[in-house]
């Protein structure tokens, strides 16, 4: 947590904002009516400006320069046990991390990391291999 709250220091305390308030503060608000008056207290933070969904992602062994130190990705759901390829590889510490549901995988973005192809044929719309997540990076390009 501490990774990406300095990383949205870094990039000026910019975080989300959802805009029903119009104050771009970043602040995660309840509407609280008591006795005809009206708060909104703050409840806590919200999270910086970036994130990736994906369904069937694969990507080759690389490395990125974030405003994070920290990526993390949380594997939602997978069709295929992990012999069927997909799994997610930390290659500068040769690690191996099967793909499963419900999995959360955290490394450092400068390390060399990737994921393997998953045994499905890439032109097939229907393919039966469903692995589906979310990636936590603040990153410094598109």
């Amino acid at each position: 947590i501490n990774d990406f709250e300095e990383a949205s220091q870094k990039l000026g305390g910019l975080q989300m904002d959802g805009g029903a308030f119009g104050t771009g503060e970043g602040a995660l608000r309840y509407t609280i009516e008591r006795e005809g008056i009206v708060t909104y207290p703050v409840v806590s933070p919200l999270a910086p400006p970036s994130g990736t969904v994906a369904t069937n992602y694969v990507r080759g062994i690389h490395n990125e320069q974030n405003f994070n130190k920290y990526c993390v990705s949380h594997t939602t759901s997978r069709s295929h046990p992990p012999e069927f390829g997909g799994n997610f590889f930390c290659a500068t510490h040769s690690i191996r991390v099967p793909g499963r549901t419900d999995q959360l995988v955290a490394w450092a973005g400068i390390d060399f990391h990737g994921t393997s192809l998953p045994k499905a044929n890439p032109v097939d719309p229907n393919t039966s291999f469903r692995q589906s997540g979310l990636a936590f990076i603040l990153a410094k390009r598109l």
